[in-house]
Parts: C-alpha cells; structure tokens; sequence
C-alpha cells in the first residue's frame, strides 16, 4: 500500500499513522532544501573566497617578477620538475636570444632530449643540469661555464617547497681585466 492511499472503510489509527508519516516525509524534504540552501550559499562564500586568494597570488607573483626583472643578473625559478615559474629579462639577454624565445611559465627547462656529440649545450641545458643538481642535493651549488666567448658564473639555491633559484651572472669582463 501506498502511504498517501487511504482505502475505505477509515481506520482512525491507520489514518494518525499515514498523516504521521506524510507529516514525516515533508519535515525531512523541508530540512533537505534548508540544508541544500544553506550549502549553495556556503559554495557562493567558497568560490568568493578562492577567487579572492586567486587574484592576491596573481598580485604576488606579478610583484616578485617585477622584483626579478629589476636585479641586472640573470634569475630563473623552477619548480620541483623543472618547469619555469619565473624568468628574469637579464636571463633572457644573456641567453642572447630574441624575446620570443623566452621560457614561458611552466614551461621545463630542459626536455631531456641528448645534446648532440661535438655541439656544445646551450645555457639552458647547463642550468638544468645545475637546477636538478642542487635539487637532488638540497644543497647550493656553484659553476662557471663559457659560452660564445662569454664566461659565466652560476648558483643554484634550493627553495622553499622543492623549487631552485637560478642566479646568473656574466663575469667575462671582470676575468679580462
């Protein structure tokens, strides 16, 4: 039988307990859309409150990039797999390539592929090395290198939350003199 179906003749108790039950079921289906409602504006405060953070990280970064580009040495911050989080505009110059060639945000510093026998690596291939290096160790390392002439001093910093800071810095004039 179905509780909302009555049958002829009425039984008083049979009636108490049907309208017991319906009474039930609209007390519960009340309580489920006050709590459905109560979440929905839990949600909207949620999705506020991100949205929010959201932007204060984007002021952050955009704030520690403008701080990067402002130091005259070259700056690279990788996270833990080595992608890029933040390239200086030194680094790029002493790249010597164009702008296009800039190592976008989360883009990997190296990507694994061998350098060929009798080339020299480029100077992104010697800062992954150096950055997995000084991951690998949680310590922080130093190395010069050359490259087209010019002669480079690098140093990897381990960072907070298993990134590496890369600091670079063109040292061919003071070796000259």
């Amino acid at each position: 039988m179905r509780p909302d179906f009555i049958v002829q003749p009425i039984e008083p108790l049979e009636l108490l307990a049907r309208l017991g039950s319906i009474l039930r079921s609209k007390a519960l289906a009340d309580e489920v859309r006050r709590h459905n409602i109560e979440l929905a504006g839990k949600v909207v405060e949620r999705t506020r409150q991100l949205e929010d953070l959201a932007g204060e990280l984007r002021a952050e970064r955009d704030a520690l990039r403008d701080t990067f580009n402002v130091i005259e040495d070259g700056l690279l911050l990788l996270d833990a797999s080595g992608h890029v989080q933040i390239e200086n505009n030194a680094l790029r110059r002493m790249r010597d390539e164009p702008e296009s060639a800039r190592l976008p945000s989360g883009e990997r510093l190296f990507t694994g592929v061998p350098v060929e026998k009798g080339t020299d690596p480029s100077m992104r291939e010697m800062l992954a090395v150096l950055a997995h290096d000084a991951a690998v160790t949680k310590a922080t390392l130093d190395r010069t290198f050359s490259l087209h002439g010019r002669q480079f001093q690098a140093r990897a910093y381990p960072a907070a939350g298993r990134r590496v800071l890369l600091y670079v810095r063109d040292v061919t004039e003071e070796r000259e003199s």
